[in-house]
């Protein structure tokens, strides 16, 4: 079988490094197992869940920091498993769109995410971790560390006000949306298309959060 174009390699190096020294710590999760992942996002006390998109590809739903997000695997054969990396995503649906400056300062200045804006003008921030085949513990506690710290810096610099939601909320039932609202489009060529559940929450100039 063919192994699909994983993401672009954005900070690949950085990424692999960012949990310098865990290379002898016992591995626990990989991108080729999804529920590995999910196992250890729920042992942080996290609300997450296995939801594949209607393609196939592997995702899992969660929230931190009060703000619903996505976990896509990528990197796959044709048929969607043995994946190789993954990326997290989170959309803002705002009231007012969002210039792209503040889109290109935060590229500009940041390391391991990047941003972009949808056709309908809302902000969208991404870390993707193109090798996430051996994961330990400390690496993947690492990791959401980088992300929590990305969405809260992220949402305040586009002026969104986070849900108050603790991320240790309970898990939510299969098939039922980490927070409730009505469904929005958005697709990128970085991201599979499909529908996306916004979380809504009050906020200057925002009308709630929506993942992918």
């Amino acid at each position: 079988m063919h192994r699909e174009i994983s993401m672009r390699p954005t900070s690949a190096a950085l990424i692999l490094s960012l949990a310098a020294g865990g290379a002898n710590a016992q591995d626990v999760a990989s991108a080729t197992d999804p529920q590995s992942l999910l196992d250890q996002f729920e042992g942080l006390g996290m609300a997450a869940r296995l939801e594949p998109y209607e393609s196939g590809r592997q995702r899992i739903r969660a929230k931190v920091a009060g703000v619903n997000y996505a976990l896509a695997f990528y990197g796959c054969l044709d048929d969607m498993t043995d994946c190789r990396g993954m990326m997290f995503t989170a959309g803002f649906d705002m009231a007012e769109p969002v210039g792209w400056e503040v889109v290109n300062d935060w590229n500009e200045t940041r390391v391991y995410s990047r941003a972009f804006i949808d056709e309908e003008g809302d902000p969208y921030v991404q870390m993707p971790v193109p090798t996430a085949e051996a994961l330990s513990e400390d690496e993947i506690r690492r990791l959401v560390d980088i992300w929590e710290s990305a969405v809260i810096k992220f949402t305040d610099t586009i002026g969104f006000e986070r849900s108050e939601d603790s991320a240790s909320a309970a898990t939510p039932a299969p098939g039922q949306p980490v927070a409730s609202g009505q469904p929005a489009t958005g697709a990128t060529a970085t991201t599979p298309s499909g529908r996306v559940a916004p979380n809504k929450a009050a906020g200057a100039g925002a009308l709630g959060a929506k993942d992918q």
